[in-house]
C-alpha cells in the first residue's frame, strides 16, 4: 500500500499513511509538514469530499492546490509561499502598547523577584543565628545537667538566660 497518492481525478493528493509519511519521509514533524502545505496555499479537503458524498478512508488526509495536478508540472512554479499580510497601523499601534505593557510588567516582576530574593537571604541568615543561639543554650543546659531556668520577667528577649537565672548557675569547673 502506498503512503501517498494522487486522487483518482487528479486534482488532489492523498496522504493516506502519516505515520509512514513522517517516519520515512519527513525530517520534521507531520504538523509541521501540514503548516508548510497551508502556508503554500494547500487546503484540506476532507469534509468537502465527504460533504459531497464522497468516501474518505480513515486515517487519509486529502490536499489541494489549484496549481498542483497531476500530470501538468508547468502550473507547480506558481505554488508559492503565501506572502503574510501587512497589518494595519491600528492593529500595530495596539500591539506596541500590549509590548511596552508586558515589558513593564516584566521589568517590575524581575524586581519583586530580587526583593524577595534578598528577604530569603536575610531570613536564612536570621535562621542560622536562631540555630546559634539554640545550640549554645543546649550547651548550657548539658553543663547544668538538664536544669535551666530562664527569668521570663528579664525582659531581654534573646532567648538567654537572664542575669538571675546566670547569678544561680554554678558553672562547672575542669
Amino acid at each position: 500500500s502506498s503512503v501517498a497518492a494522487w486522487s483518482d481525478d487528479g486534482l488532489h493528493f492523498i496522504l493516506k499513511d502519516k505515520f509512514t509519511f513522517e517516519k520515512h519521509f519527513l525530517t520534521t514533524k507531520y504538523a509541521s509538514f501540514i503548516k508548510q502545505l497551508n502556508n503554500y496555499g494547500f487546503t484540506k479537503i476532507n469534509s468537502k469530499l465527504e460533504e459531497s458524498g464522497q468516501i474518505v478512508l480513515r486515517g487519509e488526509e486529502h490536499f489541494k492546490h489549484i496549481n498542483f495536478r497531476r500530470g501538468q508540472r508547468d502550473l507547480c512554479k506558481d505554488v508559492r509561499r503565501a506572502k503574510a499580510l501587512p497589518r494595519k497601523p491600528a492593529e500595530q499601534d495596539e500591539y506596541s502598547r500590549e509590548n511596552k505593557r508586558l515589558k513593564s510588567d516584566n521589568k517590575r516582576l524581575i524586581l519583586e523577584n530580587s526583593r524577595q530574593a534578598d528577604k530569603i537571604r536575610r531570613l536564612a541568615a536570621e535562621i542560622e543565628h536562631m540555630k546559634e543561639k539554640n545550640s549554645n543554650l543546649n550547651v548550657i543546659r548539658d553543663h547544668q545537667g538538664g536544669k535551666f531556668a530562664i527569668d521570663s520577667t528579664s525582659g531581654n528577649g534573646d532567648g538567654m538566660p537572664s542575669q538571675a537565672a546566670t547569678s544561680t548557675m554554678a558553672v562547672p569547673t575542669t
